[in-house]
């Protein structure tokens, strides 16, 4: 008894150990980089100015993702003054994801290492890491879909001991994951078919039930949803900036797949290793067990969520990486099944020992996406060097230009206009400047006059052609000198 608890313990140990990390470098990333565009955008439309009505109707339907995470957003608006504290959102799913495991696991034994290895593989997502410090609903995906994964395989393992507590957690769960991200939709209703089908096939009636319910009510809110945000949707999308072509595609999958699989090698091996014995063993008896069977079900699921996709992707550009978050918490889940009939074939000391490792290197890999980590958006920089030279010299003025931003301002929804003057107005507040109106045309005093842009592909201006446009504004400038970001430039012109 005393050495099962011990083992109990490294096990549960091992698991908070690689969420620890992972929440740590999470965190480290959250505070280590300026908004980008698509975070101001947030932070635009779930203002508490704005009534809940107004926001839902004119600001949040009109986008082309579903409204949970706005509402989410302006919900915990209190959270904090700057775009980076806001991030701090994102835990809020990670706390509910995780407590909503712990009910799923408590009361059956069978499933603790599952758990934990879950949580190790999910730990080692440089993905997940990256795209967590992100105030979008990505990191929402994520949470949702490996809360339902793990709810899952507990359903399939045993639905005879299933509890009114688990229901709720499948109802919610499902109704999130189904209402978070169109790509976490079709993943989410993608890897429940297999289930469903073996349920109808064995005329399990009452499981089919009690697992497609929670699934079709989440499924209809999504179309009611739907059903207004579809218009937007083919209007976003006729001229959208994400590339086209099957080249695109397969290497962003390839490559996410890729990743994730290399994560934690430990976890890699181990899993191969396990479902080469699985397969071994199901040769010989004819017969899986309801983990091998959740593994299978989800790969089957997951193939079809692939195939979607691509169905969507080809005819209008849908493949991003952030979009396709949604798939790593069923690989993670797959590697974590695949180890766990490893472990189960070897002894306790041997399967601590990989346990114990599979952590270690979880931890390693989430601090390594952190410390890697590169925000080639980030307004922070370019907007710093504003608030620099305008320190030295206070009488320094500060232009933009709504040329440079012309490709993101005529993108619909049409919040974006607003949203690019809203963001200079943040950046500029935050670093102590003031702008000048679109308007003015003055040049500074014995100070230098700036031309800030941002959110812009600043390598397709040349200086002289920078210069050129701002002499046709208006503005009587000889010479200027350009400092580039990597989707910015400050072109700073001398006292005159």
């Amino acid at each position: 008894m005393e050495r099962a608890r011990l083992y109990g313990l490294v096990v549960t140990a091992a698991a908070a150990f690689a969420l620890a990390a992972f929440v740590a470098a999470i965190l480290s990333t959250i505070y280590g980089f300026g908004p980008w565009f698509d975070e101001f955008f947030t932070t635009y439309v779930a203002r508490p100015v704005i009534p809940w009505r107004e926001a839902l109707v004119d600001h949040w339907l009109t986008d082309n993702h579903p409204p949970l995470y706005y509402a989410l957003a302006r919900a915990f608006w209190w959270i904090g003054d700057t775009i980076e504290h806001r991030r701090l959102v994102n835990l809020v799913p990670f706390v509910a994801a995780l407590g909503g495991g712990l009910v799923l696991a408590r009361p059956r034994a069978g499933l603790h290492r599952l758990a934990a290895l879950l949580a190790i593989s999910l730990a080692a997502q440089g993905v997940v890491v990256r795209i967590a410090a992100d105030y979008r609903s990505y990191f929402l995906s994520v949470s949702a879909i490996a809360l339902l994964v793990f709810a899952l395989a507990a359903f399939h393992a045993d639905a005879s001991r299933w509890r009114r507590r688990d229901s709720a957690v499948l109802w919610c769960v499902a109704i999130v994951a189904l209402n978070t991200h169109i790509t976490t939709t079709i993943v989410a209703s993608a890897i429940q078919i297999p289930f469903l089908l073996r349920y109808l096939v064995r005329r399990d009636l009452a499981r089919f039930w009690r697992l497609a319910l929670p699934s079709l009510v989440g499924g209809l809110l999504f179309v009611a949803v739907s059903a207004v945000q579809a218009q937007h949707w083919l209007a976003n999308t006729t001229a959208f900036w994400l590339p086209a072509g099957w080249n695109v595609a397969r290497w962003t999958l390839e490559l996410l797949v890729v990743e994730v699989a290399q994560a934690n090698p430990v976890l890699l091996v181990a899993a191969l290793g396990g479902f080469a014995a699985a397969a071994v063993g199901f040769m010989r008896r004819r017969a899986a067990d309801a983990q091998l069977e959740t593994a299978i079900f989800l790969g089957i699921g997951w193939m079809l969520a692939i195939g979607i996709i691509l169905a969507i992707h080809a005819w209008r550009p849908f493949i991003y990486e952030r979009y396709l978050v949604g798939l790593v918490p069923v690989m993670a889940m797959i590697l974590a099944l695949g180890s766990e009939q490893a472990l189960r074939r070897i002894g306790q000391q041997p399967a601590l020992a990989v346990l114990v490792l599979a952590a270690l290197v979880s931890a390693a890999s989430a601090w390594h996406a952190a410390s890697t980590k590169r925000q080639n958006s980030d307004w922070g920089p370019s907007a710093a060097l504003v608030g620099q030279l305008v320190a030295a010299c206070p009488a320094s003025l500060v232009h933009t230009d709504p040329l440079w931003n012309r490709e993101v301002r005529d993108l619909a929804p049409d919040d974006n206009r607003a949203v690019v003057p809203f963001a200079y107005r943040m950046m500029a507040a935050r670093y102590h400047f003031a702008l000048e109106d679109d308007a003015s045309r003055r040049l500074a005093k014995g100070c230098p006059t700036l031309f800030w842009a941002e959110w812009t592909r600043p390598q397709e201006w040349s200086a002289p052609q920078i210069l050129a446009r701002i002499r046709q504004r208006g503005f009587p400038v000889p010479r200027i000198r350009v400092t580039r970001f990597q989707r910015s430039f400050v072109a700073v012109a001398d006292p005159q």
